[in-house]
C-alpha cells in the first residue's frame, strides 16, 4: 500500500507540473510567431539602444527560414521574448535541444574562458553562427570539414586580436597546418576527409593537452591518430625498433616524432622513404650486392626484378613481406629476418608447424625445410603455373630433392620403406600416369602426404596413418572406398575385430602400387592374403586351383577371383560373392556351365581339418590306415615267406 500511495503521489505530481508547463508552453506560442518577429526584425536598421548600445537587431529572414533552424519558432530559442518585450532579451540558450554538445563545451576549454569573462571567449554563435546555422555537413556552414580550419583561424591565426590579447608569442599553428601533410590534403588536393582541427581537438570538449581528459594528452594522443590510421602499430614497425613497442615505458607516441601541426613526412630530421619497390631496388638490383655472415660465408642480396615480375606476389610491395626494416640503420634492412610468412598465410602455417617439417624447423634441425624450400623466394608462382615448383606435374621432383636416396632426408631416415620411394613412386601406376601418360589427375606425394603437415604413418594424425589412409585413398578412389567401407575388412562393418583389419597400402602397397590387371599383381594376390589368411592359404594350395596356380598357370581362380577384392562378406551374408543366391554366377566367371550341384565343390577343404571337415578327416586317416594296414600285414608275409621260398630253390 505505501509503495502504491507513493507512485500515486508522483503521478499526481507530474500530471500538475504538466498542466502548469505546458499551457505556459503554448500561451508563449501563440504570444508570438517568426512573421510577428520578422515585422520588426526584418529591418536592416533596427538597433537597440541598451547593454551594448547600438547593438543591430536585424535578421535576414531568407537566411533564417533557409537555416537548420528554418522550422522552428524563434521564441523555441528566445523563450522570453513575447509581443511587449523589452530590448535586453537574455541571450539564446542551446543546451536544451543541443545537451551533448552543451556538456563537451562547458567541460572544455572555451567555457573555462567564458567564467573567468575572457572578451574573446568563444560561444556557441562564434563557430556556428546565429540565425543562418547550417549543418556541418552543408559547404557553406562554418563547421564544414573544409572551412574548420578558417573558423578556428579567426581567433587561432598568428596576429589575430586574440592572439595578441593573450601575449601568445610563436602561435603561428594555423600556418604551421596549413603546410602539414593534413593542411595540403585539405587546401591543395580537397581532401575532405583528411584531419582538420576538431579531427584532434573534438568539436566541443576542447581541454588543454596537459588534461589526462583530452584527446591529445600524450596518453591518449595515439588513440586519436588511430582514428584515420588504423594500423599503427603494423606501420610503425617498419620504423620503430621492435624493442620499443614490448617496452610500454619507452614507446614514443605519435607527436614526439610528428610535430602536432607541422606534420610532414619526415621523421626526427630524417625523410621517409616510400618503401616502394624502386627504392629497394635501388641497392638489390646489383648482382654484387652481398653481406659476409659471422661464420665467413658470404650471402647475395641480388634480386632478379624479372623474377618477381609475374609471381604470385608481384602486386605487393617489398615492406608487405620485410616488415621490420628500420630507419636507424644503414641500410635500412641491415638486421632484416627471414620473412614470416604466416602473417597472410595462417592456416598453411599453422598446419606446417604441426607437421614433421615444421617441428624440425623450429627447433632449429638445419635439414628441415621451410616454405622457400618448396615455395621459392622472390620467383613464388602459383600452384596452376606450370613451371611452379609446386605445380603438380613437378611435385615429385621437389620432394625428391630431399627424399630421393642418397639426399639429406633419404638418409636420415633409414627404414625399409623410404628406401628408393622416389623410383618405387616413379615405376607405380601413379609416377607412370604422370610421367608417361602426362596424367595431372593421378596422385602425387601432397595428395596422401598433404602439402604442409607432413606426418609419419605412425602418427595418428597422419593421413597415411592406418585408420585414416582408407580415407585419404578415398579422395580419388571414392567408388572403392564405398564398397571397402562396408565389406568384413572395414572397422565400419566390423568394429569388434581383434586382428589387424588391411587398409589399402597392405594389399597394394604404398609407392609400388601396380595397375590390378597386370599379371605380376595377380600372381602376388595370394601372398598378400596370405599374410592374414595363412591356414587359408595352405588350404588354397592343397586344392586343384592352388595346385594349377604353383603349375604357373594365370588362369587358376585366386582369392579374390572368389571372394571379390574390395567387396569381401563372409559366406552368410547375402551379398557376398559367395552366398547360396550369388555363388553360381561367381562360378561361372571360369565355368559358364556351373550349375548348383557343381557350387558344393569344397575349395579350402582339407583332411587335416577335424572340426571343419570331419567326413574328409576320418575318411582320410581310414584309407590311410587300410592302406598301410595291407602294406604292413603283405609286407610282413613276405619277409616270412622269402626264408622259405629260398630254401625252396637251394
Amino acid at each position: 500500500m505505501l509503495i502504491d500511495f507513493r507512485i500515486s503521489k508522483r503521478l499526481i505530481s507530474c500530471f500538475i507540473f504538466l498542466l502548469i508547463i505546458i499551457p505556459a508552453f503554448t500561451a508563449a506560442s501563440e504570444k508570438i510567431s517568426p512573421e510577428e518577429c520578422f515585422d520588426c526584425h526584418s529591418d536592416p536598421e533596427i538597433i537597440t539602444e541598451v547593454d551594448p548600445p547600438r547593438r543591430g537587431l536585424f535578421v535576414p529572414e531568407k537566411k533564417f527560414y533557409n537555416s537548420v533552424h528554418g522550422k522552428e519558432s524563434c521564441v523555441g530559442c528566445h523563450r522570453d521574448a513575447d509581443p511587449d518585450h523589452d530590448e535586453n532579451l537574455k541571450p539564446a540558450e542551446c543546451k536544451p535541444c543541443h545537451k551533448r554538445a552543451a556538456k563537451g563545451y562547458y567541460a572544455g576549454l572555451h567555457y573555462a574562458a567564458v567564467k573567468k569573462k575572457d572578451p574573446y571567449a568563444p560561444s556557441c554563435v562564434t563557430c556556428h553562427g546565429k540565425h543562418a546555422m547550417r549543418s556541418s555537413k552543408d559547404p557553406a556552414s562554418p563547421t564544414y570539414p573544409m572551412n574548420i580550419p578558417l573558423t578556428c583561424g579567426k581567433c587561432h591565426k598568428e596576429g589575430s586580436e586574440m592572439i595578441k590579447h593573450h601575449d601568445i608569442s610563436k602561435h603561428n599553428m594555423v600556418e604551421q597546418y596549413s603546410m602539414s601533410i593534413h593542411g595540403k590534403g585539405l587546401f591543395e588536393s580537397g581532401l575532405k576527409v583528411t584531419a582538420v582541427c576538431v579531427s584532434c581537438h573534438m568539436s566541443h570538449e576542447i581541454r588543454n593537452h596537459a588534461d589526462p581528459r583530452s584527446s591529445i594528452n600524450r596518453k591518449n594522443i595515439s588513440k586519436t591518430c588511430m582514428q584515420c590510421h588504423a594500423a599503427i602499430e603494423q606501420v610503425h614497425k617498419k620504423v620503430i625498433k621492435g624493442k620499443l613497442w614490448k617496452q610500454s615505458h619507452k614507446l614514443p607516441v605519435c607527436i614526439e616524432c610528428h610535430a602536432p601541426h607541422k606534420i610532414k613526412t619526415e621523421v626526427q630530421g630524417k625523410k621517409v622513404p616510400s618503401f616502394e619497390d624502386a627504392y629497394c631496388m635501388s641497392c638489390h638490383a646489383d648482382s654484387q650486392l652481398s653481406v659476409t655472415k659471422d661464420d665467413g660465408s658470404v650471402k647475395y642480396l641480388y634480386i632478379n626484378k624479372e623474377h618477381f615480375s609475374g609471381s604470385a606476389h608481384e602486386d605487393l610491395q617489398c615492406v608487405k613481406c620485410h616488415v621490420d626494416v628500420n630507419l636507424s640503420h644503414t641500410p635500412v634492412c641491415e638486421e632484416t629476418k627471414k620473412v614470416d610468412c604466416s602473417s597472410c598465410h595462417e592456416e598453411p602455417a599453422k598446419l606446417f608447424k604441426a607437421g614433421v617439417h615444421g617441428k624440425l624447423f623450429l627447433a632449429g634441425d638445419p635439414d628441415a625445410p621451410d616454405c622457400i624450400t618448396c615455395h621459392g623466394t622472390h620467383d613464388i608462382h602459383l600452384k596452376t603455373t606450370k613451371h611452379s615448383p609446386i605445380a603438380r606435374a613437378n611435385i615429385p621432383k621437389l620432394c625428391s630433392k630431399c627424399h630421393k636416396d642418397g639426399n639429406k632426408a633419404a638418409i636420415r631416415i633409414k627404414d625399409q620403406d623410404h628406401n628408393g620411394m622416389v623410383e618405387k613412386y616413379n615405376m607405380s601406376i601413379h609416377g607412370k600416369a604422370l610421367e608417361q601418360s602426362g596424367l595431372l589427375v593421378t596422385a602425387v606425394c601432397s595428395d596422401c602426404h598433404t602439402a604442409h603437415m607432413e606426418l609419419p604413418h605412425t602418427d595418428s594424425l597422419s593421413t597415411v596413418h592406418p585408420n585414416n589412409i582408407s580415407h585419404t585413398c578415398a579422395k580419388c578412389h571414392e567408388g572403392i572406398y564405398d564398397k571397402y567401407r562396408l565389406s568384413i575388412h572395414s572397422p565400419e562393418f566390423n568394429p569388434d575385430a581383434k586382428e589387424k583389419l588391411p587398409a589399402c597400402n597392405d594389399c597394394h602397397s604404398s609407392h609400388t602400387i601396380k595397375r590390378v590387371s597386370n599379371l605380376d599383381f595377380r600372381q602376388e594376390m595370394v601372398s598378400q592374403c596370405g599374410h592374414c589368411h595363412e591356414k587359408l592359404t595352405e588350404t588354397y594350395f592343397e586344392t586343384y586351383h592352388g595346385k594349377s596356380f604353383n603349375l604357373g598357370y594365370a588362369k587358376s581362380a585366386k582369392c579374390a577371383d572368389c571372394h571379390g577384392s574390395h567387396n569381401i562378406l563372409p559366406p552368410h551374408d547375402s551379398l557376398s560373392t559367395l552366398s547360396s543366391s550369388n555363388i553360381v554366377q561367381t562360378c561361372s566367371k571360369c565355368h559358364p556351365e556351373a550349375t548348383k550341384k557343381f557350387t558344393g565343390y569344397l575349395t579350402h577343404a582339407t583332411h587335416n581339418d577335424r572340426e571343419t571337415y570331419p567326413m574328409l578327416f576320418y575318411t582320410f586317416w581310414g584309407m590311410t590306415a587300410l592302406l598301410l594296414g595291407t602294406f604292413l600285414f603283405f609286407g610282413i608275409h613276405t619277409l616270412l615267406w622269402f626264408p622259405r621260398s629260398f630254401k625252396e630253390r637251394m
